[in-house]
């Protein structure tokens, strides 16, 4: 039967792992923003502010990502209500 031994640097890190679990769960740092796509259709979307400029992480300018032929956003509100469904080709995600 194998003892296992704990040194103190797993100690301090274990504690540190519980202490920020409690305050992140305790004071919600975590994403609190709803956003209702409830847009009829593109001009009412735009009115409203938004866009589909896309902006280059190192602040080199925008580019337009929308498809305006093809695969389109869909705006209809009784198919899916709440959501818009913005279709995006292979390597138009960009995660960082």
């Amino acid at each position: 039967m194998k003892s296992f031994r704990f040194k103190i640097t797993d100690l301090y890190f274990f504690v540190f792992i519980a202490l920020s679990l409690l305050f992140i769960l305790s004071n919600k740092v975590y994403a609190h923003e709803h956003y209702d796509f409830t847009y009829p259709d593109r001009a009412s979307l735009i009115a409203a502010g938004w866009d589909f400029l896309a902006v280059k992480p190192s602040g080199g300018g925008t580019r337009n990502t929308e498809q305006i032929t093809g695969a389109v956003v869909s705006y209809d509100q009784i198919a899916h209500p709440g959501v818009l469904r913005i279709p995006v080709d292979t390597g138009d995600l960009w995660a960082g």
